[in-house]
């Protein structure tokens, strides 16, 4: 971190906090709400939760704007506009007549920005530290795990006592500290004007087509630089997508239909919403105990996020055999361990292996990847409810996606094993086809004259 301010860093910290935790309250409490709205509307679950799966997509597709949008304004300005896009989009969602209307104020308002918000935080932690990254990035993006404790009962109360449109009212009245967080993210270095190097034109001769020239040229190259393109040439660079596409698809969804999941198993509302004040108080601890590890070097950022993303897969897969307290809590525990690590461990491996110059390109490209992911996908969650009648399926699903994770981390091993068990056969290949005879060199022919009679 900075030594000129030693202080300001960890105040960018509890600003992401803050903005993590509203928008973790966020889908905690849409989908505390899913049976009441699926009444209010008079609509199928599936398209509750298709709404909720594009919010999400848009969040996450909104990094790439929000990229932009940072080269040209600044990332504190880019940051208190998404403030007040994610407030209108609540409040509206509160007025709303119809689904429709609902769906639109969520995907179109609420969900980019918090998305766009959500990238400005992660590219000004990246700048402000160094050593303590992990230690920071853990703290600060706890803000999602904490929204398991403080907004399970608090929605479930707000809904008893105000209804779905006084909840997502409140929610709004919440969201506008966005905008006070947003002023506390400051640049490192504040500079009156920005300096932008010299270009050199050379002069264009009859030989030089326009489709040649730097001025046709410059638009592909701008939107190139802008978006970072060339990323997507690096296999570290898929390895994130994927994982945080799955990542965040998963979770997303787990969050959703997770109070639905325990109320279809029995139990009844308060003690549904228990399951996540127990999963939130097992992602705060393991997030404190993760950035310590990290920060001294015990295990590695792949090894540990390989470890969460196996017991997260095995907490999901084994829903179907719930049937008492003890059992739902055993597996909300261990999902609570996966989405504390998942959560620092992939933001640290791309500010790792890419640079933290780069991490706003690999942010943006995450964000769209995932986003896309969860347009097309998004609806099965909530079919499969429909089509089965319980949520055992859903949960089978996403612990089988998570699970994915694990060979995805260690893709670029796996593709130098195989070059390196390929490698010898090409020898061999290579030495059987070698011709045994060398080539004759072509002789140079003497054209003689032959001189002129007289």
């Amino acid at each position: 971190m900075s030594t000129q301010e030693p202080l300001w860093g960890w105040l960018v910290v509890a600003s992401v906090h803050i903005a993590f935790l509203l928008w973790g309250g966020v889908i905690k409490s849409v989908g505390v709400l899913l049976p009441a709205l699926s009444d209010m509307y008079a609509c199928d679950v599936w398209i509750l939760g298709w709404i909720i799966a594009a919010m999400c997509s848009a969040n996450n597709i909104a990094a790439v704007l929000a990229n932009v949008l940072n080269n040209l304004i600044g990332g504190r300005l880019t940051a208190v506009l998404s403030g007040v896009l994610a407030v209108s989009g609540l409040v509206l969602a509160s007025l709303s007549s119809g689904v429709l209307q609902f769906g639109l104020s969520m995907i179109l308002l609420t969900g980019p920005g918090f998305g766009a918000f959500g990238c400005i935080c992660k590219i000004t932690l990246g700048i402000y530290f160094n050593e303590r990254l992990t230690l920071a990035t853990s703290i600060a993006l706890m803000g999602q795990p904490e929204s398991l404790i403080v907004f399970s009962m608090f929605a479930q109360f707000l809904l008893e006592t105000f209804g779905p449109r006084g909840n997502l009212l409140i929610l709004g009245a919440l969201t506008m500290h966005l905008v006070p967080c947003a002023m506390l993210l400051r640049p490192r270095q504040v500079s009156g004007h920005r300096q932008y190097p010299r270009r050199c034109y050379s002069a264009i001769d009859s030989t030089t087509s326009m489709k040649d020239s730097p001025v046709s040229q410059e638009p592909v190259a701008l939107i190139g630089r802008l978006l970072d393109v060339n990323l997507l040439t690096k296999l570290d660079t898929w390895v994130l997508i994927l994982s945080f596409t799955l990542f965040s698809f998963v979770n997303d969804a787990w969050m959703t239909f997770m109070v639905s999941n325990a109320i279809s198993k029995g139990f009844d509302g308060y003690v549904a919403t228990s399951f996540s004040l127990i999963a939130g108080c097992s992602a705060i601890v393991t997030s404190f105990l993760q950035g310590v590890m990290l920060s001294k070097g015990v295990v590695s950022n792949r090894l540990l996020s390989a470890v969460a993303a196996g017991m997260g897969s095995i907490a999901l897969l084994i829903n179907p055999v719930h049937k008492a307290f003890w059992s739902m809590s055993i597996s909300v525990v261990l999902y609570g361990i996966t989405l504390a690590v998942l959560m620092t461990t992939i933001l640290c491996l791309a500010i790792e292996i890419l640079g933290r110059d780069r991490i706003a390109g690999a942010l943006g490209w995450m964000g769209l990847v995932s986003g896309s992911f969860r347009i097309l996908l998004g609806f099965c969650t909530g079919l499969l409810y429909d089509v089965t009648g319980d949520y055992n399926a859903t949960f089978v699903l996403l612990g089988s996606m998570i699970g994915l994770i694990i060979p995805i981390l260690y893709s670029d091993t796996l593709v130098s094993m195989c070059r390196e068990r390929i490698r010898p056969y090409k020898e061999k290949t290579a030495l059987y086809l070698k011709p045994n005879w060398a080539p004759v060199p072509a002789q140079k022919q003497v054209v003689r004259v032959q001189p002129r009679n007289k």
